[in-house]
């Protein structure tokens, strides 16, 4: 199992490199070009407004079908806090350049889309989700489908070449890294 250093070393470059695209993005600041040619960075021009910006962020978003367990739910009553899942490996994802590099399997937060029910989710449970990224928007990736797996679900969190456990540990859940503990349920 890795290192706790070493997972949140890879949290912190995957933040970063969302930091720096969302700075990137934020600080290019030109007038989009009418006429829907590239711009001199290479990058297709934005509609115009409207909903043609809801079309160009569509046709412009990655979308990745991923699966994964439930580490945290958000908590209602505290609006800063993220729904984290341990997600599987994710082989053809691509970088702000549009390079496929790949994504180790890791525990991450999710920011989610309006419209997704996190009603039935607890922490432990396995689901499949899409993963919508779009390096210009804010926030740059997102959930934009939730749903729950049945509990017999075998998971995959080891990467070819990562010595990570894909066994179960007892309970029948893959142990998360350290920074993200499962919190139990309330029961009720």
């Amino acid at each position: 199992m890795p290192s706790t250093v070493a997972l949140r070393a890879r949290t912190l470059a995957l933040a970063s490199a969302v930091a720096l695209a969302t700075s990137v993005v934020a600080c290019s600041g030109g007038e989009p070009d009418p006429t829907g040619e590239p711009d001199p960075a290479g990058e297709p021009a934005a509609e115009s407004a409207g909903s043609g910006d809801a079309e160009a962020a569509a046709s412009r978003a990655r979308r990745y079908e991923v699966r994964g367990q439930i580490v945290r739910v958000p908590d209602p009553t505290d609006r800063l806090s993220d729904l984290v899942i341990r997600h599987e490996p994710i082989a053809d994802f691509e970088g702000i350049d549009g390079a496929k590099v790949g994504m180790s399997s890791m525990a991450m937060p999710f920011p989610v889309a309006p419209g997704v029910t996190l009603a039935d989710i607890a922490p432990g449970d396995k689901v499949a989700f899409t993963l919508e990224v779009d390096w210009q928007a804010d926030p740059a990736y997102r959930i934009t489908r939730l749903e729950k797996l049945a509990a017999e679900t075998e998971l995959e969190f080891a990467d070819k070449q990562s010595r990570e456990p894909t066994e179960p540990a007892a309970g029948g859940m893959i142990p998360p890294p350290e920074e993200y503990p499962v919190e139990e349920p309330p029961v009720v």
